[in-house]
C-alpha cells in the first residue's frame, strides 16, 4: 500500500504555499494538477460511489479523516490527519494567488497578464476544490475564527458589480465559490439545535446582510 500517497503529491506538487515569494511556469503547472488530482479523488472515489464502492469510499474517507489510526486506536486530531493537510494545501494556494488577482485588477490590467491569469484561475479552482471536501472533512476545520471562514468571506466580499458571463469578473467567479463553500458547510446532516448553533456561530445574516 502507498501510505504516504498524499504526503507525496503534496511534497511534489505544492511549491511552498504562502512562503514562496516568486511563482514560475512549472510551479503553476505542478499545483494546478495537485488541485485537479484532489478533484479526480472526489469524482472517482468520494462522491456518489457506486453501490459495489460505497463501503471503500467510506473507508477511504474515514482513513483521510484519521478515525481510529492512532497507535492506540482512537481519532488522529482533524488538523493532523490527511484531509487536515489538504484544506491547509489548498488554503496555502489560494492565499498565495488571492493578492496577485487583487492586484491585477487594481492596476487596472484585467488579468491580461499571464501570471494574473492564472492567478485568476488557481484562486477560483482552490475554492471550488475546497467546495468539494467542505461536505465531509471534519467540521473544525472549515469552521474556526483563524483560518477558513475570514478567508470565505472575504472572497465573498470581494465580488465584482457584474452578475453575468459578460460583465462578471474572476472575482466574482471567486465569490461565487466561496458561497458553494458555505453554503456545503451549512448543508451538513445535524441536529437541528447543532444547525442553529453552526448559523450563529457563523453569524451568517450579519455577515451577508
Amino acid at each position: 500500500s502507498w501510505n504516504t500517497a498524499f504526503d507525496d503529491l503534496m511534497r511534489h506538487l505544492v511549491g511552498g504555499g504562502q512562503a514562496k515569494a516568486l511563482v514560475g511556469p512549472m510551479d503553476m503547472v505542478r499545483e494546478e494538477i495537485y488541485l485537479r488530482t484532489l478533484e479526480a479523488i472526489c469524482d472517482e472515489i468520494i462522491d456518489s460511489p457506486p453501490p459495489s464502492r460505497s463501503d471503500r469510499s467510506n473507508a477511504i474517507k474515514d482513513v483521510m479523516r484519521g478515525y481510529r489510526l492512532a497507535s492506540d486506536g482512537s481519532n488522529i486530531a482533524p488538523d493532523a490527519s490527511i484531509s487536515g493537510r489538504i484544506v491547509d494545501s489548498i488554503l496555502e494556494l489560494l492565499n498565495f494567488y488571492r493578492p496577485l488577482m487583487t492586484e491585477a485588477t487594481a492596476n487596472g490590467s484585467n488579468g491580461a497578464d499571464a501570471l494574473h491569469k492564472h492567478a485568476d484561475q488557481m484562486a477560483v479552482l482552490a475554492l471550488s476544490v475546497l467546495k468539494r471536501y467542505a461536505p465531509w472533512v471534519d467540521l473544525s476545520l472549515m469552521v474556526n475564527d483563524q483560518v477558513v471562514v475570514p478567508v470565505l468571506f472575504s472572497c465573498v466580499a470581494a465580488a465584482g458589480t457584474g452578475g453575468d458571463e459578460v460583465d462578471a469578473t474572476a472575482r466574482t467567479d471567486l465569490s461565487v465559490q466561496a458561497v458553494g463553500c458555505l453554503s456545503e458547510v451549512v448543508g451538513r446532516g445535524m441536529e437541528s439545535n447543532k444547525k442553529v448553533a453552526l448559523i450563529a456561530q457563523l453569524n451568517l445574516f450579519r455577515r451577508l446582510h
